[in-house]
């Protein structure tokens, strides 16, 4: 009798467990807008803070072929205020191109279709809060 009742309780520990997370948890669906070609891949990665940010420390990260219909889920998003940045990286040398200058020679974007001034925006400028079940984004490529 105590064994049964011992089960129970730890299937209902962990039931709540499982539970738990993924009410903290949210669908995150990113629409990348204005590919420009279906050559090589389209890159996102989400920061969760300013530091990361600047330092490319990403908490998730996505690499989808630019082909596709530039619809990109991410299913466990723990809930946060976070910043994405998406790079079409056409040539597949998993970075993002630059010419002499240092200016961008592949699409760039980041969330809240933000443009940096004289470099990428700051964090607070990309930070977009994901406290829903749920979370659709849009951003748009800049060439």
């Amino acid at each position: 009798m105590r064994v049964k009742i011992f089960l129970a309780f730890v299937a209902f520990l962990t039931i709540g467990a499982v539970y738990s997370q993924a009410a903290n948890s949210t669908k995150l669906t990113i629409r990348v807008q204005g590919i420009k070609n279906k050559k090589g891949t389209i890159n996102i990665a989400i920061y969760k803070s300013d530091a990361d940010f600047n330092q490319e420390n990403f908490s998730y990260v996505s690499r989808t072929p630019a082909d596709s219909n530039g619809i990109v889920t991410f299913d466990k998003i723990d809930y946060g205020n976070y910043g994405i940045a998406v790079y079409h990286d056409e040539n597949e040398n998993q970075k993002l191109d630059r010419n002499f200058i240092g200016m961008p020679k592949e699409g760039y974007g980041f969330s809240n279709n933000v443009k940096g001034k004289m470099g990428p925006p700051a964090f607070k400028d990309t930070s977009v809060p994901m406290n829903q079940a749920e979370t659709s984004l849009s951003i748009q490529l800049i060439y």
